[in-house]
């Protein structure tokens, strides 16, 4: 299998270094580019060389989607760049021109909480190998990369007899392919949920108790500067679900822990918004919301309990038939949610207590973005926040073999 690996791994970098370079000639930040995207096919298959084989078709997998991803990222940011993707970039640019000195030339849109976070981190990196796009480009293909690995490695830790189906699930949505590859970051903040998902699953099978709270700390304190008061969500339900599957009344535990968590981080999303937005400029805070009400896709966001429960069935199964015209080319998705959906429910009911931890992760994140997010394209970009746990649960099937946690491994 390492000859196989050695093989994959020339020929996937090689395919890496001819795409990026018939992608982008000789453009400012190639040099970069390229040096991160080695760094993430060498770490991929050095990772691999003391995983488990049933682990193997992932990695492979993974260094393959890494290249469509490539060719995805350079694809729409020659031809239809997203605004956002354009402001990150520009800003990111004036401030590393600045020495990292000076945030005064950057785009105030972007320099707010859970975007500066993202901004500051790809003006370093820039400083540091160079300025363009393509870098950023490239760190999203290496982190979705790694996703792809982490999600499997979970689907095996919770007892897949085919963990590598995890990552074929993930690559399924293609909103990951079209909002993760750009410069844009998406790829990162579902980097992030993947580990926290690892790890919770790890704690509450009492495995590698340092390394999990390290990787939990570490992902959630990143979470919470890329995506802001949605990122205290994340971390919370994680906590909660390592509770809830500890329990051995399984069925009986987590039908009201799960809604006291429900209901908790219903309670607490509106006033951590609220919170974040009060330390904002309220001039940018004031456009941001003009624009939100402007681009709402057709649909009003209700409230009291029905227009909640209402908005989460829109985060899990939409763009619903009656919003296809203003949903764009995200209509697409709708029958992969659905379906996964379903899926996934189907995993819950017939696994109980063992996918407690994906389950209530997924569960908290949909409903709190549907508390939060009133804007249609920003909810479906936010809604990929849930594909891991969608991913693990979709990878179990109906039969499982007995959780077998991996050994200690090297993990991004």
């Amino acid at each position: 299998m390492n000859k196989v690996l050695d093989r994959s791994a020339v020929a996937t970098a090689a395919g890496a270094l001819a795409l990026l370079a018939a992608g982008i000639g000789i453009a400012s930040g190639t040099v970069g580019a390229l040096i991160i995207l080695l760094i993430g096919y060498y770490s991929i298959f050095l990772w691999a060389r003391g995983a488990k084989e049933s682990l193997q078709p992932a990695v492979q997998f993974a260094a393959l989607y890494g290249l469509v991803l490539l060719a995805c990222g350079i694809a729409i940011w020659k031809y239809s760049p997203p605004i956002a993707a354009l402001a990150y970039v520009s800003s990111a640019d004036r401030i590393a021109a600045s020495g990292l000195s000076s945030t005064d030339y950057a785009s105030p849109a972007v320099m707010v909480d859970g975007k500066s976070g993202y901004v500051l981190f790809l003006a370093t990196v820039t400083f540091l190998l160079g300025g363009g796009p393509y870098v950023a480009i490239a760190m999203n293909a290496v982190a979705i990369m790694w996703l792809l690995i982490i999600c499997a490695r979970t689907a095996d830790s919770l007892g897949s007899c085919h963990p590598h189906r995890a990552s074929f699930a993930v690559a399924l949505f293609p909103g990951l392919l079209l909002w993760g590859s750009p410069p844009l970051r998406e790829a990162a903040v579902v980097l992030c949920i993947g580990i926290i998902v690892d790890a919770s699953v790890q704690l509450s099978a009492r495995a590698r108790l340092g390394g999990a709270w390290m990787r939990l700390v570490g992902a959630s304190l990143a979470l919470l500067v890329l995506r802001g008061s949605l990122g205290v969500v994340v971390p919370v339900a994680a906590l909660l679900s390592i509770f809830i599957a500890e329990k051995e009344k399984s069925r009986v535990a987590v039908v009201p822990l799960g809604l006291t968590a429900i209901a908790a981080v219903w309670a607490i999303a509106p006033s951590i918004v609220s919170s974040t937005l009060s330390r904002t400029d309220p001039t940018i805070v004031a456009v941001s919301l003009e624009e939100l009400s402007r681009s709402s896709s057709g649909f009003t966001q209700s409230s009291g309990p029905i227009g909640r429960i209402a908005a989460v069935a829109r985060v899990l199964l939409g763009p619903f038939p009656w919003e296809l015209g203003s949903a764009g080319i995200s209509s697409l998705e709708a029958p992969v949610w659905i379906a996964a959906t379903i899926l996934a429910i189907s995993r819950v009911r017939s696994h109980g207590r063992q996918v407690a931890v994906p389950a209530l992760i997924g569960l908290s994140i949909a409903l709190a973005i549907a508390i939060s997010v009133g804007n249609y394209g920003t909810l479906l970009r936010m809604r990929l926040m849930i594909i891991p746990c969608l991913a693990v649960l979709l990878s179990l099937g109906s039969r499982t073999k007995s959780p077998k946690l991996l050994p200690d491994e090297m993990t991004p």
